[in-house]
């Protein structure tokens, strides 16, 4: 069996392909390529098999190759960008693990100097760095200048060497080396270009995957900065995190470098012979070498960038007074949990009622939440009638959902990622046909016009539940 090692390398579209793995593994399947499931995850691949090798999880993989061979596999491929890292000894334990398979590498290179403004801008959003994202270029202390210098020369990124040490073992000519640039990925998709070396055919209408591992962009690194140093709580901080995310898959990036050209032309100059090697070794000879040409620095002033991120910062500011609403607000904790913009009675205790013929709500969804399953969130909403009023007009972010009777257990409104605004934000407006008053109803001393009482309300991803799709938009 052909066995392919998917081994990166970092910020080269690995969590995009590792995604389509895992949520289209059965189309994979059919297509003949086998994906083990022994340490296989949803976005990291196949880090729980490789991170530590244990001698336990080699030989489930053995077993599991074994079996799907006699099944009429005739290749798999394991994946997980931390391989690139390995020592000899480690690759050596690896492939003794997979036995007399045919070995081929699939690795994806970028421009070390692009790589490493993309990778810090990661590990910012991770909570994964401790110094200043201006420390790369300018370091105010040894400790800065050290971590500096390491950023700038980083061995690992030495792609010669890594391919050579893997080739030491497999040979060069099952290297499979692409350079990660829109002008040498097949159609200039990574996952597209991934499954054509796989051997897999790439018409099927599932490639429509969602974009993954959103990167970030330097004025929202800089809001994080700001936020840890002033030591918010975790959560909140990956609140804000999802808003910035939220922003700019909405609004797309402002700058996405944050080098000189000077310094970026250190860096390249720096593994300039070690990228000339791994041409002509390891790279087809049509494709160019990495992108020198390409302008991956920032183009403004450090203060300009600085005055962009202060505006962003201000509608930040304005997004976090929506609350948000994870899993189910109940009776008294509703009006606490949502906005209750118009159209509403003062909180009870069991929950609380509409007044007149229209109430608004609104909430904002967590970014992780959504980021965490394949499909958009589902709101639930329940409570009791008043009067002779039985069903509801339900719209969400201005789309029609219809009369529903809110009344249904596990009933919902699917809400797809498309009709999610920028932050998330929620928009419910119900309509009530018939609000009436209890003086008009049973002539008690009250003049409020009520419809329905709320008295759950919350953001679920179960799809056990029924859930009510939108009946057209901008009734």
């Amino acid at each position: 069996m052909k066995v392919f090692l998917h081994i990166g390398t970092d910020k080269t579209g690995s969590t995009a392909i590792q995604y389509y793995l895992h949520k289209y593994r059965e189309y994979l399947l059919s297509q003949l390529l086998y994906v083990p499931l022994t340490g296989f995850g949803f976005k990291n691949g196949h880090h729980d098999l490789l991170f530590k090798l244990s001698d336990e999880n080699l030989d489930a993989l053995q077993e599991e190759l074994e079996t799907a061979e006699h099944d009429g596999f005739k290749s798999a491929v394991i994946s997980w960008e931390g391989m690139r890292l390995y020592r000899r000894a480690q690759i050596k334990h690896l492939l003794s693990a997979l036995g007399s398979h045919d070995i081929h590498l699939i690795v994806y290179l970028r421009d070390q100097a692009e790589l490493l403004q993309s990778g810090l801008l990661q590990q910012i959003k991770t909570n994964r760095i401790r110094h200043p994202l201006f420390a790369v270029e300018m370091p105010n202390s040894l400790q800065q200048w050290i971590y500096s210098v390491v950023a700038r020369r980083n061995p690992t990124r030495d792609y010669y060497r890594m391919l050579k040490r893997w080739g030491r073992y497999i040979g060069d000519q099952a290297c499979i080396a692409t350079v990660f640039s829109q002008d040498t990925l097949l159609q200039g998709n990574v996952v597209r270009d991934f499954l054509d070396k796989v051997g897999v055919a790439y018409e099927d209408p599932s490639l429509n995957h969602p974009r993954v591992n959103l990167s970030l962009d330097v004025e929202s690194a800089l809001l994080i900065e700001r936020w840890r140093h002033s030591k918010l709580p975790k959560q909140q901080v990956r609140d804000r995190v999802g808003l910035l995310q939220s922003h700019i898959r909405f609004y797309g990036t402002r700058t996405q470098y944050f080098l000189s050209r000077e310094s970026v032309e250190v860096i390249r100059k720096y593994y300039h012979r070690s990228n000339q090697k791994t041409r002509q070794h390891f790279l087809n000879p049509q494709q160019a070498d990495f992108p020198s040409s390409r302008a991956c620095w920032r183009g403004d002033a450090i203060t300009e960038i600085e005055q962009r991120a202060e505006v962003l910062a201000t509608d930040i500011r304005q997004a976090l007074e929506i609350p948000y609403l994870q899993f189910n607000a109940w009776n008294s904790d509703i009006s606490d949990r949502v906005e209750l913009e118009r159209g509403w009675c003062k909180q009870n205790m069991w929950g609380l009622w509409t007044n007149g013929a229209e109430s608004l709500i609104r909430f904002r969804v967590l970014a992780e939440q959504i980021e965490a399953h394949d499909k958009g969130p589902i709101i639930t909403i329940r409570g009791r009638y008043y009067g002779h009023n039985t069903d509801t007009g339900v719209f969400i972010n201005d789309v029609w959902y219809g009369e529903v009777d809110l009344r249904q257990k596990r009933m919902g409104f699917y809400i797809s990622r498309e009709q999610l605004p920028v932050y998330n934000v929620v928009c419910i407006r119900l309509v009530h046909a018939k609000p009436v008053s209890p003086r008009e109803f049973d002539g008690s001393d009250d003049d409020r016009a009520l419809a329905f009482g709320i008295q759950r309300i919350g953001v679920s991803f179960d799809r056990t539940l029924t859930t009510l799709s939108p009946v057209r938009a901008n009734h």
